[in-house]
């Protein structure tokens, strides 16, 4: 209709990616537009980690631009709010299991992290000897054994 657009999602074929138009007619850029981020160039980020400066975090964005959350991306665990798990515990459902990220983000392995030992894997053992040390069905290093 020759109306400049605005405030609308559009798609550019000659790059072949997402755009964000505010309500000036701007590319959004550098920032969420819902579950959505927008690159420093405007385009859509899909398939790759940024690492958002405002909430001091990174991220993965999936193949269709959302951001990854509850899941794996390689050795890193995408949190409920998408922000990458550091120096915190986690439970995965899916592998029943508690896992400890490092500060860098990376699942801790084969190291006691306190009074729990997570194994190759990243799982934390459970009911198990570890060595010379037993832990009890918490995981917790039972000092008794």
């Amino acid at each position: 209709d020759g109306k400049m657009a605005k405030s609308e999602w559009i798609f550019d074929n000659s790059y072949n990616s997402w755009y964000y138009l505010n309500k000036d007619g701007s590319y959004a850029k550098n920032k969420w537009q819902g579950s959505y981020y927008l690159k420093n160039d405007g385009k859509m980020a899909k398939s790759e980690w940024i690492f958002d400066n405002s909430y001091n975090s990174w991220y993965y964005l999936n193949k269709d631009g959302s951001y990854a959350k509850n899941k794996w991306q390689g050795s890193y665990y995408l949190k409920n709010d998408g922000k990458m798990a550091k120096s915190e515990w986690i439970f995965d459902n899916s592998y029943n299991s508690w896992y400890y990220l490092n500060k860098d983000g990376s699942y801790a392995k084969n190291k006691w992290q306190g009074n729990y030992y997570l194994k190759n894997n990243g799982k934390m053992a459970k009911s198990e000897w570890i060595g010379k040390y037993h832990v009890d069905n918490s995981g917790k290093w039972d000092k008794t054994k």
